[in-house]
């Protein structure tokens, strides 16, 4: 991913897709079970936040147990969807998430 295709969470609040941002994850909840047209699967919610503010991120299947609470993440290829007048990024078939170390020298 192009580091200039990372946008502040509050950017991405008013995009639709193609979503890069960067963040802290915060209050993950517990996974739980919902059927959807693909059968089970399992899904749980949480919070990306920068400095910029915070946005819901839904999880599905692998992606629950890929990242925990106080992960910087990379988000890449999201978009947006909005539920009971909530905005929320979702990764859908082609985005990702992952851990990135905070701490690591960018060249």
């Amino acid at each position: 991913m192009a580091k200039n295709n990372t946008v502040f969470v509050k950017e991405a609040e008013e995009l639709e897709k193609g979503i890069n941002v960067m963040g802290i994850i915060e209050e993950k909840s517990q996974p739980r079970r919902v059927n959807t047209k693909f059968g089970e699967k399992a899904v749980c919610d949480a919070m990306i936040r920068d400095q910029s503010g915070r946005i819901k991120i839904s999880l599905w299947e692998d992606q629950v147990d890929a990242v925990n609470n106080g992960d910087f993440v990379r988000v890449e290829s999201a978009y947006t969807n909005e539920y009971n007048g909530v905005k929320a990024l979702n990764l859908g078939k082609f985005g990702k998430i992952e851990k990135v170390d905070i701490n690591a020298t960018v060249e």
